[in-house]
């Protein structure tokens, strides 16, 4: 994301001459990559390899394929286009963004909203190409938010000595209720589909409501910050900050995107990422409590680490 303010900002406030912004403009429209005749763009629209010029190894490459309306991520043979996406390819308005056809997966959150927003950027003309590059980088993972969350580490926490099954227990009571009780009641899904909305109604007013997702998720660091915690789970309860420290930043980055939807689009860039951490995050916390005996009744707080936290 650095590489991305530092782009527009100069773009912005300083004389660039014709001559290098014309050349900017050329090379990143043209960039192929693996030169199969089909632009890095595009080969991301129409979800090839940029890097493979023979995406489905069929003996022709990409570009090929295209020009003679044939699948370049399908092998042959039956591998001709539909009519519908013939006419995709001809009228990039036309386009049907994956995210409508998505299951409920990461694959949702990483790229198929992005590549949404860059197909319906590109055909309405809103994305020099400058934005072009940045959007390619980010989708290919070449390119990062870097955005600089508040981390944790054992010095911010309050140890206790007393570190037995009692103790343990009421360990995890006491943040299940701190999570329970600022529950922000919307899903990470959800609030990506606010983005998606946001952009592609060009009205921004839905992401408002990413404000109480932070407002809510700072609660629970700011107070988990302050009980006590068992010396043995000590490790896990950074753990636990940490990520929900990280998801926030995540979800400030898409309020921002109010202003910045390119920023928005970055950190969409980073969520599969993200993901795979705080997945983990959830695993290291479970195993945890498996290990030290500790059982969550319904009726518990603590029976919230029964199910993913983030």
């Amino acid at each position: 994301m650095i590489t991305a303010i530092l782009v527009f900002t100069r773009k912005k406030n300083t004389p660039v001459s014709t001559e290098t912004k014309t050349t900017t403009q050329n090379t990143v429209s043209e960039i192929d990559s693996d030169n199969d005749g089909l632009p890095d763009w595009k080969e991301i629209l129409w979800k090839t390899d940029p890097k493979v010029s023979d995406t489905d190894s069929d003996g022709m490459n990409d570009g090929e394929e295209l020009k003679n309306n044939r699948n370049p991520i399908k092998p042959a043979p039956g591998d001709e286009l539909t009519d519908e996406e013939i006419k995709s390819l001809n009228d990039p308005s036309n386009y049907v963004s994956p995210f409508d056809r998505a299951s409920k997966t990461d694959d949702f959150t990483q790229k198929f909203l992005t590549q949404y927003v860059l197909q319906k950027s590109l055909s309405e003309g809103v994305l020099d190409d400058v934005a072009k590059d940045v959007l390619i980088k980010s989708v290919l993972g070449e390119t990062s938010t870097a955005m600089p969350f508040r981390t944790f580490s054992v010095i911010d926490i309050k140890i206790s000595e007393a570190d037995n099954t009692a103790t343990i227990k009421q360990y995890g009571n006491s943040v299940g209720e701190i999570i329970i009780k600022n529950n922000p009641g919307m899903t990470m899904e959800n609030m990506l589909k606010l983005l998606k909305t946001a952009v592609e109604t060009k009205n921004s007013s839905g992401l408002e409501q990413l404000k109480t997702v932070i407002e809510k998720n700072t609660q629970i660091i700011n107070e988990s910050l302050k009980i006590s915690v068992p010396r043995s789970a000590v490790n896990i309860h950074v753990d636990f900050l940490n990520g929900m420290s990280r998801i926030t930043e995540m979800i400030l980055g898409m309020y921002k995107s109010i202003n910045d939807p390119m920023f928005g689009l970055v950190v969409i860039g980073d969520y599969q990422a993200t993901a795979v951490e705080l997945k983990n995050t959830n695993t290291r916390i479970e195993e945890y409590f498996n290990k030290k005996n500790i059982v969550y009744k319904s009726s518990d707080y603590g029976y919230v680490f029964t199910n993913n936290i983030f």
